[in-house]
């Protein structure tokens, strides 16, 4: 039980340990994809970048349509916009970390001009969001309130699949202790009978 508990923490710590060193160490992304999607009644401008262990999604509502049952396009579960109203230029974007699949995002959302992150979803195609996203949640830029939430199902698999690692390995560490001292008070018991 307490080899359990072990990995469970050590588990959590690597999640947290790993979400802090890649906002830390975010350089660049690879260079978003633009293109369009169909959510809420509206077709939206998409960007999507991501590297090892972060991803970004920006949206921008472009126009609306009648019908507010079409839905197309691929946006990951943690991506999809809020349902509206939406305000005049409005810009979304959201930061997600994690590996292999993401377990924490932050929203950001603004319609000001004078705030220039999120950038406008159209022309984000440089490779320059993830790193700004990062520098946002460090306050190192300036940019809008964020809001954060955890991704359950990332979360959740991560955490099961590195106790599980770390489960193992504590055990292989465990019995090599003990057949080390076991091996150590044989000869130890050998050697006073001789």
């Amino acid at each position: 039980m307490l080899l359990r508990v072990c990995a469970m923490l050590l588990a959590l710590a690597t999640i947290a340990g790993f979400t802090l060193w890649r906002v830390d160490t975010m350089w660049r992304g690879t260079g978003a994809q633009v293109s369009s999607v169909i959510r809420h009644g509206y077709q939206w401008y998409s960007s999507q970048d991501q590297v090892f262990g972060a991803h970004w999604v920006n949206l921008q509502p472009s126009s609306k349509l009648r019908s507010t049952e079409l839905v197309d396009g691929d946006l990951p579960s943690w991506g999809e916009p809020r349902v509206g109203p939406y305000e005049d230029r409005m810009r979304l974007g959201v930061l997600a970390i994690g590996w292999p699949s993401p377990w924490i995002a932050w929203t950001f959302e603004s319609s000001n001009r004078k705030v220039l992150f999120p950038p406008f979803a159209e022309i984000d195609d440089a490779d320059t969001s993830l790193p700004n996203a990062c520098d946002v949640l460090r306050g190192e830029r300036p940019g809008p309130p964020f809001t954060w939430k955890l991704i359950p199902s990332g979360f959740l698999i991560t955490a099961l699949v590195l106790s599980g690692i770390y489960g193992v390995l504590l055990e292989y560490w465990c019995a090599r202790r003990r057949a080390q001292k076991n091996a150590c008070h044989s000869a130890g018991s050998s050697g006073s009978t001789t």
